[in-house]
């Protein structure tokens, strides 16, 4: 997406190219007109629009004389200028022209707040009703179908082609539109209306990206298909969506056995559930599946799959077997057995966790991370805090986000203010932009310390905690912490004994 400088230097590169007839300045502007997607051409439109900052250039340099000897891309530019006249004089030319960039250009223009370019423009759109012709409408007709002038379009324009086409061939032709909005209504009005088959949303299920459309088909084959249908459609899909409403809507004989089994060991936690039901209603043990699952899969990948499936079918994996996981060399197996180990983490597993913070990669080192965090936080900064000497300053930043996870609000604030005077301007800079004083609470004499270490030669940017951690501020605060002039002396005497309270050690 092109920001508004750069739509406006586009156009006015177009302005110059159309005047000195450079054809291919002016294909690249055609091509670029054409290729944008509906809400991208309307921005373009807009920008050009704008009077205040014209970039088209004065109404008297695209006359109706100057309009007819120029080629059609820079017809599309006038139909974009500010000036009404030119807008109308533009839409006069346009509606000789029959090319996907004249189509769009004109159901631009059906929004127009000038009546005098706003109706010839719904005419011309109107008598456009050849399928091909609709591909580049429609778009457009869509994209203004919010707005209170230009919406009223797309719904008599839809009325034509149906018209003169069928409901069904239109409808097929709009669920292959290319325009996102436009792809995703159609299939959900084929839908609504009955005009997807199962047998075509079968056939589409597989090849379609989109995943409001996926849902759609998904959801005509399991309310319309028969079982043999929706277990050859949805427990084969692409999407979890679709493989548990697959589950949903058979029952366990409608399963065959071969996808059940497969099924146990799905990407998704909520098809893995369904698998659990489906196979314990064929009077099948899931957490025994698993166990052979564990011992027979090759792929490191389905063996932690199966190793979730037997904690979360009720199963028990001993420390040992979750330590022996997380050594294990495959990456897949490693951070499954770092969530698993989550909730049953021991002190003495804190060095072998703080080992794959450091030498992990992301996935590895942020599980690993969740792990530490439930340990006492006195554990976890023994265990980390040598990691804030590395040579490498992402050890020290994986550390820093570790560190500011445990402790209180205090030992956030200190993690942040040491990490300020990093060597890495990267992590320094992150770290005083998140590093704050704590709104409430007082810091311990140990935290205090620290706080006065680290802001021994600190810069002035850092008074406001050592305000706050009751240390002397040799400079006054930006925003004195006592009551405003005027104030009833009540409030100032508590004021005065607050501050005092906050500096005493």
């Amino acid at each position: 997406m092109l920001s508004p400088a750069a739509i406006r230097d586009a156009l006015a590169a177009g302005v110059i190219a159309a005047r000195a007839d450079d054809r291919e300045a002016l294909e690249q502007l055609e091509g670029w007109l054409t290729d944008v997607s509906a809400a991208e051409f309307l921005r373009i439109d807009g920008e050009a629009r704008l009077a205040y900052e014209s970039v088209l250039g004065p109404a008297s340099a695209w006359s109706e004389k100057s309009l007819a000897g120029m080629p059609e891309v820079a017809v599309v530019i006038a139909s974009m200028h500010p000036s009404g006249y030119v807008r109308e004089r533009a839409v006069s030319r346009l509606d000789f022209y029959r090319s996907p960039l004249a189509h769009r250009a004109l159901a631009a223009r059906v929004d127009d707040h000038v009546g005098a370019v706003r109706e010839p423009a719904v005419r011309a759109v109107l008598g456009r009703t050849a399928l091909s012709q609709a591909a580049d409408l429609v778009p457009i007709l869509w994209a203004l179908s919010g707005r209170v002038r230009g919406g009223d379009v797309v719904e008599p324009y839809l009325s034509a082609l149906v018209h003169e086409h069928g409901e069904e061939v239109v409808w097929r032709t709009l669920r292959a539109s290319n325009d996102r909005a436009v792809h995703r209504h159609a299939f959900r009005h084929s839908a609504s209306v009955g005009l997807l088959t199962v047998e075509e949303a079968a056939r589409d299920l597989p090849r379609e990206r989109d995943q409001v459309v996926r849902r759609t088909l998904t959801h005509v084959i399991a309310d319309s298909g028969s079982p043999e249908v929706v277990a050859s459609a949805l427990l084969r899909a692409g999407t979890a969506e679709s493989r548990a409403l697959g589950l949903v809507r058979l029952t366990a004989g409608q399963v065959p056995d071969r996808d059940a089994r497969r099924l146990l060991t799905d990407s998704s936690l909520l098809v893995r559930l369904w698998a659990r039901a489906r196979w314990s209603e064929k009077g099948r043990n899931p957490e025994a599946t698993y166990r052979e699952i564990v011992s027979d899969a090759v792929s490191p990948v389905i063996r932690a799959r199966a190793y979730r499936g037997i904690v979360e079918s009720g199963g028990v994996l001993d420390h040992g077997a979750l330590l022996s996981l997380v050594r294990s060399p495959e990456p897949a197996l490693c951070r499954a057995g770092l969530e698993l180990l989550v909730g049953h983490v021991v002190p003495a597993d804190a060095p072998l966790l703080a080992r794959l913070v450091e030498y992990g990669s992301s996935g590895v080192a942020r599980r690993a991370a969740d792990a530490l965090t439930t340990l006492p936080p006195r554990a976890v900064d023994a265990a980390v805090r040598g990691l804030l000497t590395s040579h490498d300053p992402e050890t020290r930043r994986r550390a820093w986000h570790l560190l500011r996870r445990v402790g209180d609000a205090w030992d956030r604030t200190l993690a942040d203010l040491e990490m300020t005077f990093d060597d890495d301007e990267s992590n320094a800079e992150g770290a005083r932009e998140v590093v704050r004083a704590p709104v409430s609470g007082n810091p311990s004499k140990e935290q205090r310390a620290r706080v006065e270490r680290l802001l021994a030669g600190a810069p002035g940017q850092f008074r406001g905690i050592a305000f706050a951690a009751g240390l002397p501020v040799a400079e006054p605060l930006t925003t004195p912490a006592v009551a405003p002039v005027g104030a009833p002396p009540g409030v100032l005497h508590r004021a005065v004994r607050w501050v005092a309270r906050r500096r005493r050690d």
